[in-house]
This record gives structure tokens, C-alpha cells and sequence, in this order.
């Protein structure tokens, strides 16, 4: 019995979604949040691009003590382009957290595909992939 309640414990938390956006509001009222362009790809006329400013907004579940969330910006190659890492919280493991996430400024040195790695406790629970592509001609 107590084995089976110490897996519990130990069970990463579960990610419902996670959203890249250039930026998240949240409403003092209300307390909901609002993204504002969202999106997986970024177009450029010319590389290097180098994006200062990046959001990831995420919703966490099955939170049964504090966990530790750690979000990793790579290249395709394993480079680490970035990282931040923060403290999750909750009252009630049925509970879906929502937390919005400042991604470290990234250079796209070239087209390709750049990735966000989402951990709790050092587990990967989700990624999401970010597309640098160039914009064609005439387009």
C-alpha cells in the first residue's frame, strides 16, 4: 500500500497544452489569460533573426506536491540555446494549473527548426518546435 501511494507522489505532472506566443496577458479581474500571436513559424527576408521577446504558456495537471518545471530552448542538434527553470504549486492534483513562461532570447543563425522542451521533475512532459524559415521571393 504505501508503495503504491509513494508512486503516486512521484508521478510527473501532466501538460494539457502548451501554446508559443509573442505575448501573454492576464486580466486583474478576471485572472484569465489572453495570448497575442501565437505561432510556430517565423518568417524572415534574412538570417541571422535573433527573438528577444517569446512566450510559452502552459497548462499543468496532476500536481499532487511542488515540482520543479524546467523549459529548454535547443537546436534540432541538442545545443542549448536557453533555459529557465521555476516552481509549480497546487492545492488539488485535479486542478489545472495555467502558467505563462518568458523564453530566453534565441539567434536562428539559419533556416531550420528550433525546439522548446518542457520538463517536471527533470521527466519530459511535451515539447513544441518552432520553424525559422525565409521568406521567398515575392511572397
Amino acid at each position: 500500500m504505501q508503495q503504491d501511494q509513494d508512486k503516486e507522489i512521484e508521478q510527473a505532472a501532466v501538460l494539457k497544452s502548451a501554446v508559443l506566443c509573442e505575448r501573454i496577458l492576464q486580466d486583474v479581474r478576471t485572472r484569465r489569460f489572453t495570448l497575442e500571436s501565437i505561432f510556430e513559424t517565423i518568417s524572415r527576408k534574412k538570417f541571422p533573426v535573433r527573438i528577444e521577446k517569446w512566450m510559452l504558456y502552459i497548462e499543468l495537471t496532476e500536481i499532487r506536491r511542488p515540482i520543479s518545471v524546467k523549459i529548454e530552448v535547443l537546436r534540432v542538434t541538442g545545443e542549448l540555446l536557453g533555459d529557465t527553470e521555476f516552481e509549480v504549486r497546487s492545492q488539488d492534483a485535479l486542478e489545472i494549473i495555467q502558467y505563462p513562461v518568458s523564453l530566453p532570447p534565441v539567434t536562428a543563425l539559419q533556416e531550420g527548426v528550433c525546439l522548446v522542451k518542457i520538463f517536471a521533475n527533470n521527466k519530459l512532459v511535451g515539447d513544441r518546435r518552432v520553424i525559422f524559415s525565409k521568406i521567398k521571393n515575392g511572397l
